[in-house]
Order: structure tokens, then sequence, then C-alpha cells
């Protein structure tokens, strides 16, 4: 048995930014010997698998499957704990996120750096 959780509604009355493409949620089972198990559901597909085939946002949770987010991008494992998705990726150096034009990613360990918090700082993004 299954029970899905998802964050309650906001009690703003402000208008909501809309959320309806993402998939927020943990599914949680009850085993045989009734302890709780957790699993994490991929944010593009929204199946669910090992964590040593999942890669985990370091700010907000979200979770993917290394082969449905970039099937060229290789983390080390050592590294993955740093990972940030693409909605909440910033500047590493300065942890700054506006100047999206001017923002590099990395194409080793998938981070952003602006180009002008680089030592030394480029003048322009390489072609």
């Amino acid at each position: 048995a299954g029970i899905l959780l998802q964050p309650p509604p906001e009690d703003d009355d402000e208008a909501v930014e809309d959320t309806s493409d993402f998939v927020d949620a943990m599914c949680v089972f009850l085993d045989p010997s009734h302890s709780i198990c957790t699993k994490d559901f991929c944010v593009i597909c929204g199946s669910s698998s090992d964590k040593d085939d999942m890669i985990v946002c370091r700010d907000c949770g979200d979770t993917f499957h290394n082969y449905c987010f970039d099937q060229t991008l290789r983390i080390p494992p050592e590294k993955q704990h740093m990972w940030r998705c693409p909605v909440c990726r910033i500047c590493e150096t300065c942890n700054g996120e506006e100047n999206w034009e001017k923002m590099l990613v990395c194409d080793e360990c998938d981070r952003g750096f602006h180009t002008y918090c680089l030592k030394p700082p480029l003048k322009n993004i390489p072609v």
C-alpha cells in the first residue's frame, strides 16, 4: 500500500506561481514489517528507481534520473551532493542569480559561473 504526499496548499492570498508542469511528490510505502519506506520520483518521467540512478538538487530536493536529465552529464559521485537543478542554478563564485546571459555551465560538473567571476575573467562567452 502507498500514500502519495504532496505539499499543502499555501494560505497566501497573492497569486501563486503556476507549477502544474512540475511534479513535487514523494511516495511513502508500508512494507510487510510496517516500517516506512520512501521513494523519490523523477521530475521528468515520474518513475522511481534506485538512488544510484538518481541525482538530487542540493537546494530544492527535486530528483532526476541521470538518463532523463542529461545523457551526456557525467558528474562524479563525490560531487553529486553539490549539484543544482537548472531552476536553482547560481554562480558558484558570487552566489548571484542574475545575468544569465553571462553564465557559463561547466560541461563536467554542471555548475554555473559568471564570465566576470572567473579568474581570469572572460569578456565574452566562448563559441
